[in-house]
């Protein structure tokens, strides 16, 4: 049984800079509880002195003991820190206790965890690529704005003093203007193989693990869920919340004017039992020009360009922009491993896969320019960017109403991928919708299945 989809037609107010209004006592300390085993609770019991973790979910029993056992790898005193299978449970149980959630979970989990956390007025810290589709992005951006509490997304880089820098440097017009920036990530998923239908294990709970989507039976994979479409959001979600992180630094928020698949290989969006992300694949969004900016393309580049062994990702190649590779051979400069190449008049700048350094291309240009007369700080670290903003010390830096917009703009890649090469959408940002292209509308949203509806 579902409840009915999501749709919020239109765009609240994208507040930021102002700490938030509803904030935890500077005086006490903070209680943090975690769901998903990829919470990092012990380095935050470790670095944070003035935090205290009260609370643990996870849906497998023997992840606990994992769990338990990482506290005492890092010297750490579990004390009366309360263990959960079911996060719902927790928050129903623990919910006054409890001042702030981190979210770690599969990402199909991310929107329906942080609003009933941003409901009960916890502050959230939600793991990228905070939704799973565009219209939970919306959803929680507004939200975390009316509530006025501390939100934020872990894009580590974009509380780096590298991206800062980047972003000075062609605001001041280092490179001229930048009419083009090609991205590309380090990261190549495999498709995983699936089981059929099986019992489910011994201390598991597949029915929290499902969480929103389709009440199915049990199966397993032999690799990460990042590739099936009702769980994972493939590549484009995994890291490009990382590398597209830089041109919202560099250029603010954008909505594109048209997204439009350049090639695409191995897409499976229909097949049983569940559909696939591609295993490569070329976007190309363009945004249209603005008072402080000319019209901007920006292509993105995901998967292996070669499989020689297809059983064996190790020995594939990665997929990245061919200027990457002229740009190597002109100037015997190494790329990183992944990033974005910023295209200006007078000149390039690459930064990495996490946004969080920075270079001209040729390096010794920086010789060349004039530092920008003025360099916003850094928060520190994205952890310590949320807690102070937990404090009411100020915003964080990624919070909903700055990552949402991002998340929107980059998962309309997902809607160009379903349109088919040679098909460009035609995208209307404020009302979130398709244009041109009506039948892509319903995968702007999903279905929510009782008991994890988003609102």
């Amino acid at each position: 049984m579902f409840a009915g989809a999501i749709i919020v037609p239109r765009r609240g107010l994208y507040a930021a800079g102002k700490s938030p209004a509803n904030s935890t006592a500077a005086h006490r300390r903070l209680r943090l509880a975690a769901v998903g085993r990829g919470a990092f609770v012990p380095y935050t019991m470790r670095d944070y002195q003035d935090v205290d973790v009260v609370a643990f979910a996870d849906v497998a029993t023997n992840k606990l003991k994992v769990f338990q056992e990482d506290l005492a790898k890092n010297n750490l005193d579990a004390g009366r820190l309360k263990f959960y299978q079911d996060w719902r449970v927790m928050l129903d149980e623990m919910g006054g206790d409890i001042d702030a959630l981190q979210v770690a979970t599969p990402d199909h989990n991310h929107a329906v965890i942080s609003m009933a956390g941003l409901k009960r007025g916890k502050h959230v810290y939600c793991e990228k690529p905070l939704t799973h589709n565009i219209s939970e992005a919306r959803v929680l951006a507004d939200t975390a704005g009316q509530t006025g509490l501390a939100t934020q997304m872990g894009n580590q880089g974009y509380a780096s003093a590298g991206i800062r820098q980047l972003a000075a440097y062609i605001q001041a017009g280092a490179i001229g203007l930048v009419r083009e920036v090609h991205c590309w990530n380090p990261q190549i998923y495999r498709q995983p193989n699936v089981s059929e239908p099986k019992p489910v294990p011994p201390g598991f709970d597949w029915d929290v693990w499902l969480g929103p989507r389709d009440d199915t039976e049990y199966r397993s994979w032999d690799s990460k869920w990042y590739s099936l479409i009702p769980f994972g959001t493939g590549v484009l979600g995994g890291m490009g919340v990382h590398v597209l992180s830089a041109l919202w630094k560099v250029f603010g928020p954008m909505d594109p004017a048209t997204i439009e698949l350049l090639e695409i290989e191995e897409f499976k969006p229909d097949e049983k039992p569940f559909g696939k992300w591609p295993l490569k694949a070329t976007v190309c969004w363009q945004f249209p020009a603005t008072a402080t900016r000319p019209a901007l393309k920006v292509f993105w580049y995901e998967g292996a360009a070669e499989r020689p062994n297809p059983d064996d990702v190790k020995t594939w190649k990665l997929h990245r922009p061919q200027l990457a590779d002229e740009l190597e051979k002109e100037y015997g400069d190494k790329m990183a491993e992944a990033g974005s190449i910023f295209v200006g008049e007078k000149g390039y700048m690459h930064s990495p896969a996490h946004s969080n350094h920075w270079r001209f291309i040729p390096y010794e240009k920086v010789n060349e320019v004039p530092k920008p007369a003025a360099v916003e700080p850094s928060p520190g670290g994205i952890m310590a960017d949320f807690l102070a903003a937990c404090r009411g010390e100020r915003a964080a830096c990624s919070n909903f109403t700055v990552s949402g917009p991002l998340v929107e703009a980059m998962f309309t890649g997902h809607l160009a991928m379903r349109a088919g090469v040679g098909q460009k959408v035609e995208w209307d940002g404020p009302a979130m919708k398709v244009k041109n292209l009506p039948h892509l509308n319903e995968f702007v949203t999903e279905r929510y299945r009782k008991g994890f509806q988003l609102v």
